[in-house]
């Protein structure tokens, strides 16, 4: 850890012509690879300045970079680039961003039907399109559906060897992660766990979003966990519909309910973030908030797909006709105006089951249950960083049952 005086420094050192004369250090999650600070220069213009806190967090800074020069051409919100960096003999590297224009978001306080919330959901629709070869091309990690369903299960592993995440919980996430049906999709180009303040809003329109070293080719769910977390429902209601509606392609009927799963292991990475940082109080905090979360889903089915009832079978939509319906005319050869009437049955009516802008939803009736109060608002790494752990941003969440 630096103190602010020391990244301002380091930041007119990576960037010649600041010449600081405010700093801000920004707090540092539990768990969390960087250390922020707000630098404001001697002409008024705000920076921000990242300083990895170990090599590997260092690496990914770099990595990042590289592929937001390759996204800056294909989405139309801004992602802001390293503008200067510096490499002290001590320490890992540091990054020097221009603020990014317009005001962060705090998931908890976005407002339902909102233009925010509307843009939030077609912002990630157009990242969600892009060309998953232009990750490739920036060395970041790509993953298949089934190849992050192990990824998943791997970071279950390794919560339940800690002896602090209740076994029903296990269970309920593994049955998840054991259920076919909900990893059949396409991945796609994602920001990683997306927290409020990498989100920047100017006149109801995402002006930028930044923090790109968790960037990968994953499952589009990963990018909506902290905002199911924490934002009201109606809030999160009008992101994913503006998502749905905006997507070029449908979303798998499912991904929803891989949101929520995604969700409720956010606390799980935060109690191993916690453990690795060595920091017990956040250790207890995070195993009393996992236990009550274990209460609350107890029952709960909302993970899994909905099961066909026993002795139901397809409904055809088109009946085979029968030969006794067709009515067969002699024609000459050559004659233009023959015409052959066929009667078709039509298929019985049903109830319309189509589900709002393609998305399936969970079963209104069905428990939906958030994180318990105490638990992390919005983790700050990713389950893809080299600890393989995420850590909370701030204290006391505002978990409802949804």
């Amino acid at each position: 850890m630096r103190s602010p005086l020391l990244l301002a420094a380091l930041a007119d050192a990576a960037v010649p012509g600041i010449r600081p004369i405010k700093v801000e250090g920004l707090p540092v999650p539990a768990g969390d690879l960087y250390q922020s600070a707000h630098i404001t220069g001697a002409d008024g213009r705000v920076w921000l300045v990242r300083a990895a806190l170990t090599g590997a967090a260092g690496a990914e800074l770099a990595a990042s970079d590289a592929l937001v020069q390759l996204l800056t051409r294909r989405v139309d919100f801004d992602v802001p680039r390293v503008e200067g960096s510096a490499r002290p003999k001590e320490g890992s590297a540091v990054a020097v961003y221009a603020r990014p224009r317009g005001k962060a978001l705090d998931w908890r306080h976005l407002a339902g039907r909102s233009a925010a919330a509307r843009a939030l959901g077609q912002a990630l629709a157009h990242l969600h399109g892009v060309d998953p070869r232009v990750v490739e091309e920036a060395g970041l990690a790509t993953y298949d559906a089934d190849t992050y369903r192990q990824r998943l299960r791997a970071d279950v592993d390794r919560a339940a060897a800690t002896s602090r995440v209740p076994s029903a919980l296990i269970a309920r996430w593994r049955e998840a992660l054991d259920t076919p049906a909900l990893w059949r999709f396409s991945t796609t180009v994602t920001h990683g766990p997306l927290r409020g303040a990498d989100v920047h809003v100017d006149e109801g329109e995402v002006s930028a979003i930044s923090g790109w070293e968790h960037a990968g080719v994953a499952d589009p769910a990963r990018d909506f966990a902290l905002l199911w977390n924490s934002a009201p429902q109606q809030a999160f209601d009008t992101v994913f519909e503006a998502y749905a509606a905006e997507r070029a392609e449908r979303p798998d009927p499912n991904l929803e309910r891989r949101i929520r799963l995604m969700g409720e292991m956010e606390l799980a990475y935060a109690l191993l973030a916690s453990r690795t940082m060595g920091d017990d109080a956040r250790v207890e905090r995070h195993a009393a908030a996992l236990e009550e979360l274990a209460f609350e889903v107890e029952g709960d089915s909302s993970l899994l797909p909905p099961a066909r009832r026993a002795g139901t079978a397809p409904i055809d939509l088109v009946p085979p006709l029968d030969p006794a319906d067709i009515e067969v005319v002699d024609a000459e050869v050559g004659e233009e105006d023959a015409t052959v009437e066929i009667p078709v049955r039509l298929a019985p009516e049903r109830e319309d089951r189509s589900e709002h802008a393609g998305a399936t939803r969970v079963d209104g009736d069905a428990a939906r249950t958030r994180l318990p109060h105490g638990s992390s608002e919005e983790p700050a790494a990713s389950s893809d960083d080299s600890a393989g752990a995420v850590a909370d941003e701030s204290s006391g969440g505002n978990a409802r049952s949804r």
